[in-house]
């Protein structure tokens, strides 16, 4: 063939001579290795899907067992800790960090409504024993306190300790200015 038939010397191995080889001058490589290229991405994004699956489950999973976790411990700080740790460590740093702000300006917003509440006569006491009891808000130092904790929790997410041991540190330390 040579250079009659296109200016293009190594068109037959689609401009690959070292790693394709086509002796007799008949194959289209090209094609078969396009094939193969887009194989090996389709697998690729499927591993990576798959990860990223298996990474939102155990994310999924650890929300669960934060929201669980809260009441059952005395220490209401270390409770803080934990959940920031834990869902920093199985989901991300920054997720822990937004759920974080999110419920004390929840608990903040709340606990200025509930003050309302109280000081408004009309409101049937039923009711608001049932804002009291599923509604709880908080001071803004208790919500400033519940931050630290929290920041404490994201600094334990690395710990060899593990997050439990970690935030144990809490327990009876200067948290218990509550």
């Amino acid at each position: 063939m040579g250079e009659l038939g296109s200016r293009n010397l190594y068109l037959h191995v689609s401009n690959r001579p070292v790693g394709r080889v086509d002796l007799l001058g008949m194959a289209d490589y090209g094609d078969i290795a396009d094939i193969v290229e887009i194989l090996l991405r389709m697998k690729a994004s499927w591993d990576r899907l798959h990860r990223a699956i298996a990474d939102a489950s155990q994310c999924a999973s650890t929300l669960g067992d934060v929201l669980k976790m809260f009441g059952k411990f005395h220490n209401d700080k270390y409770a803080h800790c934990l959940a920031s740790c834990k869902i920093s460590k199985d989901c991300s740093l920054r997720l822990a960090i937004e759920l974080g702000a999110a419920k004390e300006f929840r608990d903040m917003l709340f606990g200025y409504f509930q003050g309302r509440v109280d000081s408004v006569s009309f409101i049937p006491r039923e009711w608001k024993e049932w804002l009291d009891e599923n509604i709880q808000g908080g001071t803004p130092i208790d919500s400033l306190l519940d931050f630290l904790a929290n920041i404490n929790g994201y600094s334990c997410r690395g710990s060899p300790l593990g997050c439990e041991k970690c935030c144990n540190c809490i327990e009876g330390g200067p948290w218990k200015l509550q």
